[in-house]
């Protein structure tokens, strides 16, 4: 196992931003987490509840990469997503 690069707290992460898609944009000089949890739970409001793409007004921006996005259940092992 390599060596750790960081322990403590995510607050003190000023460097890494947190991205719903693979197709976020990423800051200059940032480390990036993908929240595959949070785009399973987007693609399940538009399957089940919604029944197309979801729309949030003045949103358009965030919306539409979430939409167009594949779930990622479908690639990931069984349990690695909380949804």
């Amino acid at each position: 196992m390599g060596k750790m690069t960081f322990n403590g707290r995510s607050q003190e992460l000023k460097q890494t931003q947190v991205v719903p898609t693979l197709t976020s944009p990423i800051k200059n000089g940032h480390n990036v987490v993908w929240c595959a949890s949070f785009l399973s739970a987007w693609k399940s409001l538009q399957k089940s509840i919604a029944g197309e793409p979801v729309r949030l007004e003045n949103a358009d921006e965030h919306c539409m990469p979430l939409n167009e996005a594949n779930d990622p259940k479908n690639s990931l092992p069984p349990g690695a997503l909380y949804a």
